[in-house]
């Protein structure tokens, strides 16, 4: 069964298959195979971190700058882009996005 949550991830963030697979740590082929035939349980836990993070951003950025924004040098992340923070340490780049668009505590 194909992950439609992995081709709509591709499609808003314009990515390449080879890109796509960069992001969920595998190479584009496989990233092909995830998307068409499901992600397997064993890779479902950061998929789903990945995606909750761009989720969030989703709800913040327009759409149609959603992709240029994820691949320009971040300060927070050491001048790296989010895509590549993501792919390198999903889950505390995930935290440090829901924490810079958590904005109950300002006023």
């Amino acid at each position: 069964m194909a992950d439609t949550a992995l081709t709509n991830l591709q499609d808003a963030l314009n990515l390449t298959d080879a890109e796509l697979g960069q992001l969920l740590g595998v190479e584009g082929s496989v990233a092909v195979a995830w998307r068409d035939d499901g992600i397997p349980p064993a890779s479902q836990a950061r998929c789903a971190v990945i995606l909750s993070a761009i989720d969030a951003l989703q709800g913040k950025v327009r759409p149609e700058l959603l992709a240029h924004a994820v691949r320009r040098p971040v300060p927070a992340l050491e001048g790296q882009t989010i895509l590549e923070a993501l792919a390198s340490g999903p889950a505390a780049t995930a935290d440090l996005i829901d924490r810079s668009l958590d904005w109950s505590g300002t006023a």
